[in-house]
């Protein structure tokens, strides 16, 4: 599946680009194209092909996180030849052997999504909501369709049309099985870049002409390809707004030319051709001392941060009393709930402003502890923490878009409640 252009944005933060010291950079990447709905997710575009080697279209897969959806759309020259969508069928999984299938041949009836009774369409476009799917998972999607044509009418009646009728299958590597069905790999993720892996150095120049070398992974750590000069913006201190490299090139400080390496690897030459304000002459300055060799840089992942903790978890843990310990791993955080007493409570967690349900207790008034004077409120997402077994440890992985808050409000002392301890992305 070809990659489509982002846009990746390369900080060159204020001052130290002047005066020569080590670097710190961001780099962050928005998808460039316009469709809907996609509003910060990978795409992909790959061939629809009919009958072998028809090319009749393609289809795209888009997300933003949270859908994960599809589009058939049938080129022009194939609506022009008669060609129509009368179903189409698609599954993801994370092993292509989940992909519903016999003896190695996918069935397509069995896929969970798509349509069996489409009235004759050019197009076609579904979104769904993949359960438990982590952020930076590589899924198989299987796109299969149906097309037809009139290719003639009956002899016996001039009104009857004769339909040739086609399989169709999104490029991509084959089944194990006999027929020529295939399946593709798509990263699900909202396009932020690999933090581990990705990043930017500048070599050694000559003639005042510098070299970065700028590395672009998916969330899968999948190099993304087909970046341009435009889709990389340069920030530094003496432009008033961060621009494109093309826009720069243009400018008359550089001549900026981009070398696409394979595997989301670039090699980005300046030439220097005209004066850069700087506080020190720029015919005296070579590129690597404006921007060091060992440059470092920092890839921003939206994560989950603490914005409210009263402190009482902390009391509670010392007292020997239940509490909450938990581990953040970018849009997720693991919460163990630890219940060292012989008697019974309950942990509950909210996510992303859930409404909750009304229990007969929500009405009743806390009458200790820091919880004093409130209602127990609705319940969530309640985790029992029954007595009888003191130590006791139940540990769930929550994941959520905008915040989580977890507490406890239920049990048999209220000394023992806490307060919404609260995490937010930023």
């Amino acid at each position: 599946m070809k990659k489509l252009s982002y846009l990746i944005v390369l900080a060159l933060i204020l001052g130290l680009v002047l005066t020569g010291c080590s670097l710190l950079s961001n780099i962050s990447q928005v998808p460039a194209t316009e469709r809907e709905p996609n509003v910060g997710g990978t795409f992909d575009a790959g061939t629809l092909v009919a009958g072998k080697n028809i090319n009749v279209g393609i289809v795209s897969v888009w997300n933003d996180g949270t859908d994960l959806c599809i589009e058939y759309q049938l080129s022009e020259d194939a609506i022009a030849e008669g060609w129509f969508l009368t179903e189409t069928h698609w599954a993801w999984a994370t092993d292509s052997a989940d992909i519903p299938q016999k003896n190695g041949n996918p069935i397509p009836g069995q896929f969970l999504y798509g349509d069996g009774s489409l009235p004759g369409e050019s197009s076609y476009q579904e979104c769904i909501s993949p359960s438990d799917l982590p952020l930076g998972t590589p899924i198989f999607i299987a796109a299969h369709a149906v097309v037809q044509r009139i290719i003639g009418y009956t002899e016996d009646d001039p009104e009857l049309p004769i339909f040739q009728t086609e399989s169709a299958w999104a490029d991509g590597a084959e089944f194990l099985g006999k027929n020529w069905a295939t399946y593709f790999d798509y990263c699900y993720g909202t396009g932020v870049l690999n933090a581990e892996d990705s990043g930017a150095t500048f070599e050694d120049n000559e003639n005042r002409t510098g070299t970065m070398v700028l590395t672009v992974l998916d969330m899968c750590g999948g190099g993304i390809e087909g970046l341009q000069l435009a889709d990389i913006v340069l920030d530094i201190q003496f432009l008033p707004d961060p621009t494109d490299l093309a826009t720069l090139s243009a400018g008359g400080y550089w001549d900026i030319e981009l070398d696409e390496t394979g595997n989301g690897l670039y090699e980005i030459t300046f030439h220097r051709t005209g004066s850069v304000p700087y506080t020190r002459l720029w015919d005296v300055i070579v590129m690597d001392e404006i921007i060091e060799d060992d440059l470092s840089v920092l890839i921003t992942n939206p994560v989950f941060v603490v914005t409210q903790d009263s402190g009482q978890n902390a009391i509670n843990e010392g007292n020997g009393w239940p509490y909450i310990e938990w581990e953040i791993d970018g849009l997720c955080i693991e919460f163990t709930f630890v219940n060292p007493t012989n008697w019974n409570f309950a942990f509950d967690y909210r996510v992303d402003g859930e409404e909750g349900e009304t229990n007969p207790w929500s009405s009743i008034i806390i009458n200790g502890g820091e919880l004093v004077g409130q209602e127990i409120g609705p319940s969530y997402n309640i985790v029992n923490m029954p007595a009888g077994d003191p130590g006791l440890t139940k540990t769930v992985h929550v994941c959520a878009e905008e915040e989580i808050w977890v507490g406890m409000r239920l049990g048999a002392e209220n000394d023992y409640f806490l307060e919404w301890i609260k995490f937010e992305v930023q």
